[in-house]
């Protein structure tokens, strides 16, 4: 597999990946992936404080219990506010809790005293250059009043806290800093309410519970998108280097014919008009052993194929024509071809190169292989019956295709291979070395 197609092939697993993990992570996000801030007294320090210290005389008190506990208030009208409130630290100051990463706050409370049941909680958050170590009123005051419902719950969104007028009157804060922040809360309050009346009143307080998600909504969107981009440029990417990868293989296929039909010495004008075979023997001429090559060493080959070729020369040819004539010359030419054809395999092909002399080519072939059918050859053709009498052999040349080599290339190397043959006393076969 090339590399392109080993880049899709990961491509394509990250594409399911991403269209079963987009719904996946909608969904999670929708119904789960919840983070919980639940306050507990053993965890977080709780203070009590009421109206007693502005002149007032309501007076608080904490009931502990598990996890939290109960606020205790005798509300007395003797200040014009009356209230009761118990806080609870999340933090040590200027250090406080980011309460923007939570969506909303969850309340169970169980409230008996006269009056409307109706509570105030706030968000105290510490702003540099605006609150003071020494003064924690000067934190400001994010706050929300709500009643509470017949059940006991309920869930109120944090985007509905507003900063306390009466605070931000009373502490002079300019207007550009009257804005709502929860990111810095060192602590939390919760109040009677300003329905309440005066008399005894009990909240109980079962739990209280910042919730929200680990990554918001623009935060899962914003991952979707980036990681469907970097997949879209990941996959033009790839498109573009097996564009290449392509663009080069046709340049190579291109160099490949430009190769053969300089081995085969054949000018695409001249080829328009011949036959594929040689009209005396049957065996392919040189265009048909053009088309047939081209078959078996394709464009997407990653390496040269396996091929073989086994060159042949009649031996002492001449002889023959000048002794028997140019007829009797033929009659051996034809039978030494049906001898050949009779012996190499199916997928094999009989080439007339000239004259006197052959080319098989045998694709799939190793150089072994095509050194023992030579051997072959040369004793069919030995020992075979011929016209006149004649006692007919034959000399063999054997290369193979190295890897990276041109066809004329192996070619050359098999005719160095016939030649050494004919010098040695013909009537052998000889293999040519690697290329």
């Amino acid at each position: 597999m090339t590399p392109p197609n080993r880049a899709f092939a990961v491509l394509r697993r990250v594409l399911i990946a991403l269209v079963l993990g987009t719904p996946a992570l909608l969904a999670w996000h929708h119904w789960g992936m919840e983070r919980v801030l639940a306050l507990k007294a053993q965890q977080h320090p709780i203070e009590m404080n009421d109206d007693s210290t502005l002149g007032g005389h309501s007076a608080a008190s904490w009931l502990p219990g598990d996890p939290l506990g109960t606020l205790q208030c005798q509300l007395d009208a003797g200040y014009a506010w009356p209230y009761c409130e118990v806080s609870f630290s999340l933090a040590k100051s200027p250090q406080g809790v980011d309460l923007s990463r939570y969506d909303s706050v969850h309340f169970r409370l169980k409230y008996e005293g006269v009056g409307p049941r109706n509570v105030r909680f706030y968000l105290r958050n510490y702003e540099e250059g605006l609150s003071n170590l020494k003064d924690t009123g000067s934190l400001k005051v994010n706050e929300v009043e709500f009643d509470i419902p017949p059940s006991g719950e309920i869930d109120v969104p944090v985007r509905l806290f507003r900063i306390a007028s009466w605070w931000a009157v009373e502490q002079s804060v300019p207007l550009q800093h009257t804005d709502t922040r929860v990111d810095n809360v060192p602590f939390v309050e919760l109040s009677t309410g300003s329905k309440s009346k005066p008399g005894l009143h009990r909240i109980g307080i079962e739990a209280i519970e910042f919730h929200g998600k680990w990554l918001s909504q623009s935060q899962v969107l914003m991952l979707l998108v980036g990681a469907w981009l970097l997949f879209g440029l990941a996959w033009l990417w790839v498109e573009v280097l097996g564009f290449r990868a392509h663009l080069v293989e046709a340049r190579k296929h291109l160099k490949r014919i430009e190769s053969l039909n300089h081995a085969l010495h054949l000018e695409a004008t001249v080829l328009a008009g011949q036959a594929r075979t040689d009209p005396l023997t049957g065996a392919l001429n040189r265009e048909g052993l053009r088309e047939f090559l081209l078959k078996h060493w394709p464009s997407q080959a990653a390496s040269a194929p396996v091929l073989c070729l086994v060159f042949i020369d009649i031996d002492h040819f001449k002889r023959i024509n000048d002794g028997h004539g140019h007829a009797c010359g033929d009659h051996v030419l034809q039978q030494f071809a049906r001898l050949v054809q009779a012996e190499i395999r199916a997928g094999d092909r009989l080439v007339r190169w000239g004259g006197e002399e052959f080319l098989v080519v045998c694709p799939g072939a190793e150089p072994a292989q095509g050194a023992v059918l030579a051997e072959k050859l040369r004793h069919t053709l030995e020992d075979a019956p011929w016209p006149a009498a004649l006692q007919v052999s034959a000399s063999f040349g054997v290369a193979a295709l190295a890897d990276g080599e041109d066809f004329a290339a192996v070619i050359a190397r098999a005719d160095a291979a016939l030649y050494r043959a004919k010098s040695l006393g013909r009537n052998r076969v000889e293999t040519a070395s690697c290329g």
